[in-house]
């Protein structure tokens, strides 16, 4: 199926997980601070993990503005399938606040800079990453289950993915996951990472996810998993 626009929405379940009968925590990570502060609003539970310092202090802000800091857990960080120091790069004027990272042991690190700073970016801060699973591990996440993970890493949700190996089987796992992606067609949604959807749902699918819709943002709302 071809979209007319190129923001895709992609929803995956797990049937073996449900929805939590009290009240919904919420995993969201980078891009997402709108998703968890209306989340918080509603009394929800959210932890919110975010790299860019100028982030992180709007988030901190909006909670107390709102009287929400007893409902959003801030992490300070970006999620990687490793620790290691990142570079954000952003056009200063630009989507404002929607960083790209270079990390230091990055093999194309370098030329990725560089093709950054020749089109205009510069380095607005630096971040340490660290793996779902070491979040877990040493408890940061809590010890009550998520019903719903939210990533928008645009092309980089493997490296999110594959630092969570021990998460994704353990008893946070989220009954559902939510993807954001860039493409015309579901099959060759991607990011600027470079992951695809059929990529992205292959690996979820040996955590026991299906794909279950994908929206189109600009669009007619929910379509019907892809095929193959």
């Amino acid at each position: 199926m071809t979209f007319t626009s190129t923001r895709l929405v992609i929803l995956f379940h797990r049937q073996s997980l449900s929805l939590d009968s009290g009240r919904l925590k919420i995993l969201a990570w980078c891009s997402m601070r709108y998703v968890g502060l209306a989340a918080a609003s509603c009394g929800f539970d959210v932890v919110a993990i975010e790299p860019f310092a100028m982030n992180q202090a709007l988030v901190e802000a909006s909670s107390c503005a709102n009287g929400f800091h007893n409902k959003i857990k801030l992490i300070k960080s970006g999620l990687d399938t490793v620790a290691r120091t990142c570079s954000l790069y952003q056009v200063p004027h630009v989507n404002i606040g929607d960083t790209h990272s270079v990390c230091s042991t990055s093999v194309d690190g370098e030329e990725m800079k560089r093709n950054f700073e020749s089109e205009g970016y510069k380095k607005l801060g630096t971040t340490e990453t660290t793996t779902l699973d070491e979040l877990y591990r040493t408890k940061a996440l809590g010890t009550r289950k998520f019903d719903i993970l939210k990533i928008d890493v645009e092309g980089f949700e493997s490296r999110v993915l594959l630092g969570g190996n021990a998460f994704f089987g353990s008893e946070l796992a989220p009954a559902s996951i939510l993807i954001e992606m860039t493409s015309p067609t579901q099959k060759t949604a991607t990011g600027r990472g470079g992951d695809t959807l059929v990529m992205i749902r292959s690996m979820l699918e040996a955590y026991g996810y299906t794909h279950a819709a994908t929206h189109n943002l600009h669009g007619d709302g929910f379509v019907r998993a892809i095929d193959g």
